[in-house]
């Protein structure tokens, strides 16, 4: 956040272009490892983020394709698709794909 205020003030664009979105997402993943820290223990914590740079990066990895946002701007209502996978997926009351394999034992009999 000083490097892009900095980069403003002394009229340098490439350090004023730092998008300060992404900042904000770390930010809030800081203050979340805290208190992931605070309330289940360092290896939690660690582990929580970790999970949550995997998936961000699977998500970039997705998204930063050509072929994916050339579509989407072609044919926008492709987005509507993707509207209601998370309503679907939002509102699922079933069992977790993780909760399967940990309860095997159980359903199994």
């Amino acid at each position: 956040m000083v490097v892009s205020v900095l980069s403003v003030r002394l009229g340098l664009s490439q350090g004023a272009a730092i998008s300060l979105f992404p900042i904000a997402i770390l930010s809030l993943t800081s203050e979340r490892l805290t208190q992931t820290i605070n309330e289940d223990g360092f290896a939690e914590g660690i582990k929580r983020t970790v999970i949550t740079f995997l998936v961000a990066a699977f998500c970039y990895a997705i998204i930063s394709q050509k072929q994916l946002q050339l579509m989407v701007v072609a044919y926008p209502e492709l987005l509507l698709l993707n509207i209601a996978a998370n309503l679907v997926l939002g509102s699922w009351h079933g069992l977790r794909f993780t909760e399967w394999i940990r309860f095997k034992p159980l359903l199994n009999t």
